[in-house]
């Protein structure tokens, strides 16, 4: 991301693909990760 930002994973609501406009950024593998265990962890599942 060009700026900081934050995301919440704590109230995750999905949305159709198509209300998807465009692409605003892309993730190193260690930010997904992060978002991958507080996804799971917002979610309640096992890593």
């Amino acid at each position: 991301m060009p700026l900081v930002c934050a995301v919440n994973l704590d109230s995750i609501t999905t949305i159709p693909r198509a209300g998807l406009q465009r692409h605003i950024a892309s993730l190193s593998a260690d930010k997904l990760r992060a978002v991958d265990a507080a996804i799971h962890f917002a979610l309640g599942l096992e890593t």
